[in-house]
This record gives C-alpha cells, structure tokens and sequence, in this order.
C-alpha cells in the first residue's frame, strides 16, 4: 500500500501538483517508517526533500536530508546516499553556497567499493 502512495506522488510530482505530491510522500513514509522498511522510506523522504528544494523551502529540504542521510549510512544504501548528496548539492548551488555544493557533488560521485 505504501509504494502505491510513493507511486502516487510521483505521478503529483511529475505534474507539478507538489501539494498532493507531498501528502502522498509522507502517507508513504509514515507507513513505510511504521512497517520498518526503512529502504523504501528513504525513497519518500528523498523525494519530499527534491520537492522542498524545487519549492525554494530551505528548512524542510535540510530536515528531510538530515533524517534520510543517518538512515542511509546505516543500513548501507549507496544508491540513496548518492540521491542525498545530489539534493545536498543542488539545494546548496540554488542558495549559493558554491564551495558546500562543490563538496556535496564530490561524495555524490564517489566511486562505490
């Protein structure tokens, strides 16, 4: 039933009906969060970070990486930390911060052993 919600969002998301991206993200995460199936919550919280950042919403584009990225490290998903990393560093170039971006993108493509 969650992924169908992430599903959901994504279709919002895609049309730029960010609201209702937003409610389908965190129906998603919440249930994904209560299952324990932190692998697929990271894909909710992801993707709420993308739309907080597309959104210009610094606060919330900050929180949701920093609850994705202790997740990611723990359970070992490169493919999300390098998601994270990629938001890190397109939220930090659209604020400005040129030398925190420069960093983001290097962890983002560091090769994976």
């Amino acid at each position: 039933m969650a992924l169908c919600h992430n599903y959901f969002g994504s279709l919002y998301e895609k049309a730029h009906q960010y609201d209702k991206a937003i409610s389908e993200y965190e129906t998603s995460y919440q249930l994904m969060k209560d299952s324990k199936d932190e692998w697929h919550a990271l894909n909710a919280l992801i993707a709420l970070a993308g739309i907080s950042n597309a959104m210009h919403d610094e606060a919330k584009t900050l929180d949701y990486l920093s609850r994705a990225k202790p997740i990611a490290e723990r359970i070992l998903a490169k493919e999300h930390l390098a998601d994270i990393y990629t938001l890190y560093y397109k939220h930090y170039k659209r604020t400005g911060d040129h030398r925190t971006a420069r960093q983001g993108s290097a962890l983002a493509h560091q090769p994976t052993a």
